[in-house]
């Protein structure tokens, strides 16, 4: 296994399998990169209640890697655990939202951490019982996804939205982190004193010296015999002009490549391969792959 000095070893293993179980292990997988390692340093100091650090908006384009980046966070620092007393302990909730409303808001919080309601009570009960489970779960941080959503309706919702995670984060005392589209500063935007307890981090676009780590990052783990070189510069700009630098487009595209580098015996990544996944967009914006 010394040879294949392209992949990690702690996935050089996975040569020694057969190629429809090397064809298994192609899946997502987190790669360490700079701007994610100081966003979670930022979310680690909130979490760890430096009062110096203020609560977050994490924005960004679509499909840029927001929630992996989120995911990731937790999975790492703050992983849910049965304490000493038996107890569930959730440091971080991570929810996801659709639209404006309070109670759905509340009911989602409920959902997500696996607690029993009545769907029928009203905004404040549910409010008061969010709070206890809370604080039963000693959650010191609620992250939520797709916070641009709370802004998608008439100017009255969107502020009671706000006020309700304000008030929520004012009783119980929990770090707010919205994530989503630049769309959800308008909802920083409904109360001075909201606006004034966040500031936004956005996900800026690759650098070509970043992006040609990213890639370097994802060719250490795929299981192909060969090396693909794709954080060489001619290769890095390929990728780069295939996918507009899009995170989870070049995610799509590199895995998909490598199940058919070791279907087709290729065993690397190369241009072919790599025309072969171009598509185009249609006058709707959707992308339209030629089969």
């Amino acid at each position: 296994m010394t040879e294949y000095l392209h992949i990690l070893p702690q996935f050089r293993p996975l040569m020694e399998l057969s190629d429809a179980d090397r064809l298994a292990s192609i899946q997502s997988r987190w790669v360490d990169y700079e701007f994610a390692d100081k966003v979670h340093a930022m979310l680690y100091a909130k979490l760890s209640g430096h009062r110096d650090q203020p609560d977050i908006f994490l924005l960004g384009d679509s499909r840029m890697g927001k929630t992996t980046m989120i995911k990731r966070f937790i999975e790492v620092h703050a992983p849910e655990y049965i304490n000493q007393e038996g107890y569930r302990e959730k440091p971080v909730l991570l929810i996801e939202v659709d639209h404006p409303s309070p109670k759905q808001f509340l009911i989602e919080i409920l959902d997500t951490s696996i607690s029993p309601y009545n769907p029928d009570s009203t905004v404040e009960k549910l409010f008061f019982q969010v709070m206890n489970m809370l604080r039963e779960c000693r959650t010191k941080m609620l992250i939520i996804d797709e916070v641009h959503s709370l802004t998608q309706g008439t100017a009255r919702e969107v502020t009671a939205m706000a006020r309700l995670i304000k008030r929520l984060s004012n009783k119980t005392g929990i770090a707010i982190v919205g994530v989503g589209v630049k769309s959800a500063r308008r909802l920083l935007a409904t109360d001075e004193q909201y606006a004034n307890r966040f500031v936004t981090v956005t996900v800026p676009e690759w650098s070509m010296a970043g992006f040609r780590g990213l890639l370097k990052g994802f060719e250490s783990f795929l299981p192909l015999r060969l090396p693909s070189r794709l954080s060489t510069k001619q290769m890095a700009a390929l990728i780069y002009e295939m996918t507009g630098g899009n995170t989870s487009r070049v995610e799509e595209v590199l895995l998909g490549c490598a199940r058919q580098a070791i279907i087709t015996g290729k065993e690397c990544i190369d241009q072919e391969l790599l025309s072969q996944k171009k598509w185009s967009t249609d006058t709707f914006g959707t992308r339209e792959v030629a089969l």
